[in-house]
């Protein structure tokens, strides 16, 4: 277990946000399924799993 600590430590420490593989400038499939289920603009959303993710910052902008 604590490879794996030391090993996503790492990846976020020498890597850019962009540099990463999983790495979207606007997480369209996401942003498009949340909008499908029409929640109100208050729903508490959480984004497991999501590391640095700019998921947030468009849920921002879209009120």
């Amino acid at each position: 277990m604590a490879d794996k600590k030391e090993h996503w430590e790492n990846v976020y420490a020498l890597k850019k946000l962009t540099e990463v593989s999983w790495y979207e400038p606007i997480p369209e499939t996401s942003l498009t399924i949340i909008n499908s289920l029409n929640l109100p603009k208050d729903a508490a959303i959480i984004d497991i799993g999501g590391g640095d993710s700019v998921m947030a910052d468009h849920l921002l902008v879209r009120g």
